[in-house]
């Protein structure tokens, strides 16, 4: 769409549609690198990435089509097409590097990369202080109301 190419509109907009929709997909993956009650924390950190690179992406656009002045109430094609295309260069240059096994080996190469590796069930949680503190008893013979 960026390109403006002659082709069936059916077809740009399906892919729009397709990589979308890939990011609920990341929700069910992400089960596979933590254990079961991590999945929700992992979750809901992955859930606030999505919004925030929305939101980054959304707000980088917007300072883009600024650069260019307001033609009859809009801004113009090319503008657009310079703000999509550099948000798309970032997204292909993202893939690249997830795609690409060299990331991997660079952890490899330089020692063990935790932030790399799948969450195991003795990576436990620890409290900050024990549950048995937090409560405060009331003394049976007060007359208080909840």
């Amino acid at each position: 769409m960026i390109l403006r190419l002659p082709l069936p509109s059916i077809l740009p907009w399906s892919v729009i549609a397709i990589a979308g929709t890939a990011t609920v997909v990341s929700f069910a993956a992400i089960a596979e690198y933590f254990p079961p009650e991590l999945t929700g924390r992992a979750n809901g950190a992955l859930n606030v990435l999505h919004f925030g690179w929305a939101f980054v992406s959304q707000c980088g656009t917007g300072l883009i089509l600024q650069q260019w002045p307001v033609v009859d109430g809009h801004r113009t094609v090319f503008a657009y097409q310079v703000a999509f295309g550099l948000n798309l260069m970032v997204q292909i240059a993202a893939f690249v590097w997830f795609a690409l096994p060299w990331p991997g080996s660079f952890g490899r190469r330089t020692g063990s990369n935790p932030l790399r590796l799948p969450a195991s069930v003795s990576d436990t949680v620890e409290t900050f202080m024990p549950c048995e503190q937090l409560l405060v008893v009331m003394p049976a013979n007060t007359d208080s109301e909840w």
